[in-house]
């Protein structure tokens, strides 16, 4: 209220702390500052401290802190990276709502509950693991996160309300502890697809035995997949390729010799890429790696001749043996990778 910034204390910055140093009240909007400090000792981050202010890309919040108000940081376009810390038990309402160029968020194991609309608006964020402290996750708290691809849920969720990932169009993996696939496809009406226990995402095999394609799904193009639709067995040789939402692995030889493919799209959720997935698809021109994937297995795209342009996420560490060999037109690899070894191409 006016009285505590009458009687407030302001540092160096012209940042508005309460008397007793234990509340930050108000941060100018015009604060022209790429990285601000919050000093030690503060417990609580006042409602709309850091409103619009959208010069500060970096906030460091000290241990002390136990609370985020409501709309504490509402529109700071560009706020990239925050660390809540250890002590915070309550991240508010609005805390970071529209914050658009937020990309990297920590969340102690200490937060309890998480308010409405906390992250919503925050279209550059694109994965947020919540810790198992986390009970209460508010109304529309991801809703418009357009980039959310994959978040880390816990056991210790009680209350998750309203309209969930509303307008999370990017949403491929909810991610879930062992044994609580009930409990959350409960929570999450409509996301079935999407999520995923922990030791799922080990579990399937790139290989295709004779039992694989006799249970086999088979979709509307003669693609086969595996009964409950995690892995593509085998693709369909024409000209252009859609991979089913929701699938996991592309298994060992699935489009290998699919000498009419030039064009494959494959979604999000895929975390693996068998060997020889592509071999010898003489007319494919590009590829976009999804961004789960950690490795380029052996011999993959091997002979893909007409193969220009490869996408490569910062998910992918290792590019293994004969990866891209006989690839004649294929651009350089766009950034460093460790190889597995010198035959790649």
């Amino acid at each position: 209220n006016e009285e505590d910034l009458k009687n407030a204390w302001t540092d160096d910055y012209g940042v508005k702390y309460s008397y007793d140093r234990k509340r930050l009240l108000k941060v100018p909007e015009d604060l022209i500052l790429g990285k601000y400090t919050i000093i030690d000792g503060i417990q609580i981050i006042c409602d709309e401290a850091f409103l619009k202010c959208k010069n500060i890309s970096i906030v460091v919040i000290p241990n002390s802190v136990t609370t985020l108000g409501t709309r504490s940081f509402f529109g700071c376009s560009s706020l990239t990276n925050v660390e809540v810390p250890k002590s915070v038990i309550t991240i508010g309402d609005y805390s970071f709502c529209a914050c658009i160029n937020l990309k990297h968020v920590t969340i102690s194991n200490s937060v309890e509950n998480i308010g409405i609309c906390a992250f919503k608006d925050c279209i550059s964020l694109n994965e947020l693991k919540i810790p198992n402290s986390v009970t209460r996750i508010g109304n529309s708290a991801f809703s418009e996160c357009r980039k959310l691809k994959k978040i880390y849920l816990p056991n210790s969720i009680i209350d998750f309300e309203g309209s969930k990932f509303l307008g999370c169009s990017s949403i491929s993996q909810i991610i879930i502890p062992n044994g609580t696939k009930g409990k959350f496809e409960k929570l999450l009406p409509g996301y079935e697809d999407e999520i995923i226990e922990e030791n799922e995402l080990e579990q399937y095999s790139n290989e295709v035995n004779n039992e694989d394609l006799a249970n086999a799904w088979i979709d509307e193009y003669g693609a086969k997949y595996s009964y409950d639709r995690k892995r593509l067995l085998k693709g369909p040789d024409i000209s252009s390729y859609v991979i089913k939402p929701g699938t996991l692995v592309i298994c060992d030889n699935a489009f290998s010799l699919k000498e009419n493919l030039k064009e494959i799209t494959i979604p999000d959720s895929v975390v693996q890429i068998g060997e020889y997935a592509f071999w010898c698809c003489k007319k494919l021109e590009k590829v976009s790696i999804p961004p789960s994937v950690v490795r380029i297995k052996k011999n993959t795209f091997q002979y893909c001749f007409a193969l220009k342009d490869v996408i490569l996420p910062q998910s992918v560490k290792y590019i293994e043996s004969g990866a891209f060999s006989d690839c004649p037109n294929l651009h350089p690899l766009p950034r460093d990778i460790k190889i597995n070894n010198n035959d790649i191409f």
